[in-house]
Formats: C-alpha cells, sequence, structure tokens
C-alpha cells in the first residue's frame, strides 16, 4: 500500500507542478494576445473555452448526485471576477462528498479528453502521436520523458506537414482549451474535503477488498499519468507559442531601431 500511495503522491504532486506551469504560461499568453491582438481574440478563445470548462463541471455535478441552481456557460462580461460558473449544492451522503474532489478537478479530466478525441478525428497521423502519448504512461526517467515529448512534438511537426490545415486547427483548440483546463481556486474550494472523503474510503476498502484496491491504485496512477502528459503536451505548445510571440516582438523592435538608428544618420549625413 506504501509503494502505491507514494506513487500517487509523487505523479499527483508533478501533475500539480506542470499545472501551476501551464497557469502562469497560459496568463503570460493571454497578455500578450491582448496586447498585440486586442481583447476581441482573447474573447473568442474564451468563447470556446470557458463553456467546455463548465461543461465538465455540469458532467460531473450529474453524476455525483449534485443540484444544480444555476450555470452561467460564458459571458463577455466577468461575473465574480470569472466569464463562468457554476452554482450547485449537495448533500453530506458520501457519494456526493467524493465528488466535491472530482468536480472540482474536473477541468482537467475532460480537457485531457477533448484533447485526446480531437487527436483521433483532426490528425491524419494520430495515431502515432498516441501511440507516443501511451509511451509517455511507462517512462522511468525523467529524461526519457523529455525525449519522448520531443518525439511526440516531431510527430505534431509530420502531422502539419501531411495536413498543415487541420493541424493547425488542432494546434488551435488545445491552445483554446488548455488555457481553460486548468481548476479555479473557487474550483478547488471544496476538492480538498472530497479528497479526505476519497482517502478514507480507499483506506476502508484497502483492509475490506484488498484486490479491488491494489486495481484502484493501478487505475489512479494510470489516469493522473495520462492527464499529466496532456498538460505537458498542452504546456509545451502554450510556451512554444508564447516565446515565439515574444521573439518576433523583440526582432520587430531590433529592426524598428535599426531603421530609426540609420535614418537618423542619414539626417546627419545630409545636414552634415
Amino acid at each position: 500500500m506504501t509503494e502505491w500511495l507514494l506513487a500517487i503522491g509523487f505523479y499527483t504532486v508533478l501533475l500539480t507542478v506542470l499545472a501551476g506551469l501551464l497557469h502562469y504560461f497560459a496568463s503570460l499568453l493571454i497578455r500578450q494576445l491582448v496586447r498585440h491582438f486586442g481583447r476581441p481574440l482573447y474573447l473568442l478563445i474564451a468563447s470556446i473555452g470557458v463553456p467546455l470548462h463548465e461543461l465538465s463541471h455540469v458532467i460531473m455535478c450529474i453524476v455525483f448526485g449534485h443540484k444544480i441552481h444555476r450555470v452561467v456557460w460564458f459571458s463577455p462580461v466577468p461575473a465574480r471576477s470569472v466569464h463562468g460558473f457554476v452554482e450547485h449544492s449537495w448533500s453530506m451522503r458520501p457519494w456526493p462528498m467524493v465528488g466535491n474532489f472530482f468536480i472540482g478537478i474536473a477541468p482537467l479530466l475532460f480537457g485531457s479528453t477533448w484533447i485526446y478525441i480531437m487527436a483521433l478525428l483532426l490528425l491524419p497521423d494520430g495515431d502515432g502521436l498516441i501511440a507516443t502519448t501511451n509511451e509517455l504512461l511507462v517512462v522511468r526517467s525523467p529524461m526519457e520523458f523529455l525525449l519522448l515529448l520531443r518525439v511526440a512534438f516531431d510527430e505534431l511537426i509530420l502531422n502539419w506537414i501531411l495536413l498543415p490545415g487541420r493541424t493547425t486547427l488542432f494546434i488551435t483548440l488545445v491552445v483554446t482549451i488548455g488555457i481553460f483546463m486548468i481548476p479555479s481556486r473557487a474550483d478547488l474550494k471544496h476538492c480538498v474535503e472530497g479528497a479526505m472523503v476519497v482517502g478514507v474510503i480507499t483506506l476502508a476498502l484497502h483492509f475490506l477488498m484488498p484486490t479491488l484496491t491494489a486495481s484502484l491504485y493501478q487505475w489512479c496512477i494510470q489516469a493522473t499519468c495520462w492527464v499529466m502528459v496532456i498538460t505537458a503536451g498542452v504546456l509545451v505548445l502554450v510556451t512554444v507559442i508564447l516565446f515565439s510571440i515574444i521573439a518576433f516582438q523583440t526582432i520587430l523592435l531590433i529592426v524598428r531601431n535599426v531603421l530609426s538608428y540609420k535614418r537618423l544618420r542619414d539626417q546627419n549625413s545630409v545636414q552634415g
């Protein structure tokens, strides 16, 4: 049991770090997009990502028997500092209490699922990319993980060469969904108490049904790794796009300064 718990804890911490990095770089990317392309582009992206974010909460609320009072799928003018939210209530029975945990992390789970489905539907060689993703689930070292991420990136480039239009659409949708797949603070508000209930139930099952619990531990590790791999892939794409925009902006600034310096020098030459 200790080994399983340590493995789950390790991958959970790693996923939390990746999600935190994705949230940070996604925020930077949003600022760059708004700065260079205007707020309408951000609202267009949000109009896709936010409803999918809220849909994941709604699905989990239904699964775990929560009563839904109100859903704001998307509002261009933020209410409660967010563009969308789900108001729901629950009883103090174990099943709805467990649901608090899964409702909180639902955007990560379903965001990864949407991305997986889009890879199957849009990419001409999506099977190759998915096969590499599956290999990432059984890596034994950080260097192997980074190497396979590079292979996955090469697979994406291959897909772009084969069908650039559909692959560009895939990348756009992945970034759009990925920016909004991180649970917000409000999402995680009741997540801890839900996780505690999950822990108590899992501990009881460990003593009552050890075989079932071992399968449950293995499933949890695989699910966590799968979401972690998708999150890492989105993080790579977001980071590449962000630094591409910054690099392009820097090059334009350098060219502008060089041209200004040349123009000023020519004016001084004429005057002299």
